[in-house]
């Protein structure tokens, strides 16, 4: 029999919605666009390339370099391949013991940085076309360069936007903020954008300018940003006194003291709404046609086409609570093979926007008219949903979203509510633990991991973290996909359960680092990152690792190469969590809004998102549940080019290192892991609210501000309250 791991429900405000129907095909509106756009054409360069330079014209020719590797890359004015060739003055003073970084590029000069041998500390250079070396008199890290026309240098270091004088000497010209967005270098102007804002500095009359409005309005969202997440945009000199700005969202044209920012370009149809390409650079040629390089070696041309035809298109609306990259590939993906359809993404809970609000929001769109069409459910309480009428039953149309049988029905279908079906999972994880073998067979559910860790700490002398976490808040968020069975057994809440959660969570904190010698490894990934917890137990004794493992790349050939690790080394893992191996966490899950105007659009999409090719995006987000995805997976150890090279683990005290070749799964680790997940029948959700109620409690519980027992109680309280809602 199925159990379904699902926390407590949230009902809220959204109960209101069960008398809201969805509208006839009749009502959709077609929205009519004008004549004339930009088309995309996209080039890739072939060979591996680390990241690509800014463009510049160089010998009259677009020129961008690969900022590692001394290639240099010509982009052709037609259609035709992007010629490389080695720059060899860059090869000639690449350094033999360690590397080299080009940081910035003029027609005929270089700015790069050097790291020689052991040391870690980089030394800088001006390089003339004929490899003469001019040494940089600076100690700070420099991270953002740029040439102006004239050939003057600009860069950001020590806090400042600083200009490198002919003598080789720094000068500082303007204080700038710590997390830097861009900077570039545009006619008389060197524009930063850092968390602070926008900084204006005139580079003609040598002193700092007042930014425009219309940018520092423009700018504002992508400020909030910074620091809390990556943030890629560029800017460049446009003709008729102008800008082009790219991000994310699309190509942006902004008139110098002009009050407008107007976007010509929609990110959502083209590359740059790829969260999988890393932004780099943006150039404006003389007849306004626009290239935009990628970090990866993609490089898009967007001319303008005054005869492009926009006649009709349909507007689709997509919800989701979060940004999410697996949605936003699928966007990207769909809206550039349907030209003819607009997708209107919406964040919930974008720039902040607390759970309770987002939904306050959404409830004030259906009642109003304005239902989305499509929803990604992920962190909603969707059997709330099911249960008040407001998600279409999918199973009505199955033959175009399941063509020939080719989905993991127990993966996508793991909601089923009899014979139909109002959501479906475009991806998912699957929860671990790992430790040394002999440990990890004591580890038979959460609670024996938290007693482990305490005894360990006790009994040993380790002065590193033995389950990392770098925040209370993602060991309870973890920690709540190990217990959730047992808290929310039946439908009901356990309170005694929930005490013993807390009081798990409780010990983990507390005897995780050894008192008074916080170490950190500075990682910020995911708090589900199974992967890197498991190196730890590889390089230090007496730790234990739980999360979730996402991916074929990183995760599962990592986990099946173990048995390379040289010297040998007893870390070992296994699926589940301890009391279950049939756990996995459905992610990307959709469904259709019933009073959402365009179903058939949503049809098509949800087709399209569990179709093959679809299913092989995002990759480092979960395993995909289309059958012929997964063999494509499968079959890439054909390939010697995805068996990487060692990969190297150093103890913290640097006692110990230990080597492995990581290689692609076999097809016999393949046929198992493949049978495996056919038998996963215990999904792992939980909505938003619930979650935050158990995090707060928790964090008070962990703070010592409350005991565990009173922090179960004040939980138990909250979420029957949210119910009665």
């Amino acid at each position: 029999m199925k159990n379904n791991l699902k926390a407590a429900a949230l009902l809220g405000a959204l109960m209101m919605l069960s008398t809201v129907t969805g509208c006839s095909e009749d009502d959709q509106q077609a929205v009519k666009l004008s004549k004339g756009g930009y088309v995309e054409s996209v080039m890739k360069i072939d060979s591996e390339v680390f990241s690509l330079s800014e463009i510049k014209l160089i010998d009259n020719k677009l020129t961008t370099f690969d900022s590692m590797f001394c290639k240099q890359y010509v982009i052709p004015d037609d259609d035709s391949k992007v010629k490389q060739s080695v720059d060899q003055v860059l090869k000639k003073i690449e350094p033999s013991g360690g590397f080299m970084t080009l940081l910035a590029s003029s027609d005929g000069v270089y700015f790069i940085s050097k790291v020689n041998g052991e040391s870690l500390e980089p030394e800088y250079f001006i390089v003339s076309s004929e490899g003469e070396e001019q040494k940089i008199d600076i100690k700070d890290y420099i991270f953002n360069a740029e040439y102006s026309d004239s050939g003057r240098l600009f860069m950001l270091c020590g806090g400042n936007l600083c200009e490198v004088m002919d003598n080789g000497s720094v000068k500082p010209l303007m204080t700038v903020g710590e997390n830097i967005i861009n900077m570039d270098v545009i006619g008389d102007n060197v524009i930063v954008v850092d968390e602070k804002g926008v900084h204006f500095y005139d580079i003609k009359n040598d002193k700092e300018a007042e930014a425009p409005k219309a940018l520092t309005e423009f700018f504002a969202e992508y400020v909030n940003k910074a620091g809390s997440e990556e943030v890629r945009l560029d800017m460049c000199k446009a003709p008729n006194d102008s800008i082009c700005i790219a991000c994310s969202d699309g190509i942006y044209k902004y008139i110098l003291n002009g009050n407008n920012v107007e976007q010509i370009v929609d990110g959502v149809s083209c590359s740059l709404g790829n969260p999988s390409l890393k932004l780099s650079s943006i150039y404006c040629c003389d007849d306004e046609s626009i290239i935009v390089a990628f970090d990866e070696g993609t490089i898009s041309k967007f001319s303008y086409d005054p005869e492009m035809e926009n006649t009709k298109a349909v507007v689709l609306k997509v919800y989701t609570l979060e940004k999410d990259e697996t949605i936003s590939q699928l966007i990207n993906g769909y809206a550039s093979q349907n030209r003819d359809v607009k997708i209107d993404y919406q964040i919930g809970m974008k720039d902040g926007l607390s759970y309770e609000d987002a939904m306050k929001d959404f409830t004030t769109q259906v009642l109003s008219g304005n239902a989305p069409d499509l929803i990604m459910l992920d962190g909603m309480d969707i059997d709330n949903y099911i249960d008040k009428n407001m998600l279409c039953d999918l199973s009505s149309f199955e033959s175009e979203w399941n063509k020939d049988g080719k989905l993991i029905d127990n993966i996508v279908k793991w909601n089923k509510k009899g014979d139909k079906v109002y959501n479906v999972a475009c991806k998912f994880t699957i929860p671990a633990i790992g430790a040394d073998s002999d440990d990890l067979k004591k580890l038979s559910c959460f609670d024996d991991i938290a007693e482990f860790i305490k005894d360990n700490r006790k009994q040993y002398n380790d002065t590193f973290p033995l389950m990392y976490f770098e925040k209370p808040e993602q060991l309870i968020k973890t920690a709540l996909m190990y217990m959730s069975e047992d808290i929310f057994s039946n439908g009901k809440i356990d309170s005694d359960k929930l005490e013993e959660f807390f009081g798990s969570c409780y010990d983990i904190n507390k005897y995780n680092e050894k008192e008074g010698e916080y170490v950190s490894y500075s990682y910020e990934g995911s708090e589900m990152s199974f992967t890197d917890r498991l190196f730890n137990v590889i390089r230090e004794d007496h730790t234990v690792a739980v999360g979730t493992v996402n991916t074929f790349n990183y995760d599962l050939n990592v986990l099946e190469s173990l048995n390379s690790l040289s010297p040998e080394n007893n870390a070992d893992y296994r699926f589940g969590t301890g009391k279950s191996d049939k756990v996995f966490v459905p992610k990307c899950n959709l469904g259709i809004v019933e009073a959402g105007k365009n179903h058939e659009e949503a049809e098509k999409f949800i087709a399209y998102a569990l179709g093959a090719e679809p299913q092989k995006l995002a990759e480092e987000n979960g395993f995909p549940v289309n059958t012929d995805s997964l063999s494509w997976f499968y079959k890439k150890n054909e390939n010697d080019i995805n068996n990487f090279y060692g990969y190297e683990l150093s103890s913290l005290d640097d006692s110990k290192t230990f080597v492995f070749d990581i290689k692609w799964i076999t097809n016999k680790q393949a046929k198992e892991f493949d049978e495996y997940i056919r038998t996963l029948d215990t999904p792992f959700t939980v909505d938003k609210a619930t979650e935050q109620i158990i995090i707060n409690n928790g964090i008070e519980c962990l703070n010592d501000s409350v005991s565990a027992s009173e922090a179960a109680s004040k939980t138990v309280s909250q979420l029957e309250l949210k119910m009665k809602e």
